[in-house]
């Protein structure tokens, strides 16, 4: 479906399957009164839905607008529609389940220490590694020669001449 503003941000709602489609309209026309939301040529697939998706879009947003971002995907998840908060980096920096969760690691770079959300996924309980973040360009020697087959030739012209 697509991303729809909030009361305080954004949610992105990805309701593609007929049903969630009869979900979200349901709550719509709960909502606002608009039985025309519910009408057959609405429903199907995104793609059946496509000539209107102009008059949808505005019927969502007008329920979107109701909500803060968390509270409309909180509702829209106990209805069976996912959505999820569009979250900005100082949303994502003070996100509560990520702090409960340990979900942060110090990672290296070359300018400092740098916080950055933990791998989501866990093998046998451990979550995978995260190494150093390289400096600009410090790949480039092994990418262009080793990955791309550039000669030292034309690696040291194409040095010489500041494009790598």
């Amino acid at each position: 479906m697509g991303q729809y503003r909030a009361r305080d941000g954004a949610v992105m709602i990805v309701a593609f399957t007929p049903w969630q489609w009869q979900a979200l309209a349901a709550w719509i026309s709960a909502e606002s009164g608009l039985p025309e939301v519910l009408s057959e040529r609405y429903a199907g697939t995104p793609g059946d839905r496509s000539p209107y998706v102009d008059e949808l879009d505005g019927w969502i947003e007008d329920l979107t607008l109701r909500y803060g971002k968390q509270e409309f995907a909180e509702e829209a998840q106990r209805r069976g529609i996912p959505v999820c908060p569009v979250n900005s980096v100082p949303d994502l920096l003070s996100d509560p389940h990520l702090a409960a969760t340990d979900s942060w690691l110090s990672v290296p770079s070359p300018g400092g220490t740098v916080r950055m959300p933990a791998p989501a996924l866990a093998v046998d309980g451990a979550r995978l590694p995260v190494g150093a973040i390289p400096a600009a360009g410090a790949d480039n020697t092994g990418i262009l020669a080793g990955e791309l087959g550039v000669t030292d030739t034309e690696l040291l012209r194409l040095r010489q001449a500041g494009a790598v």
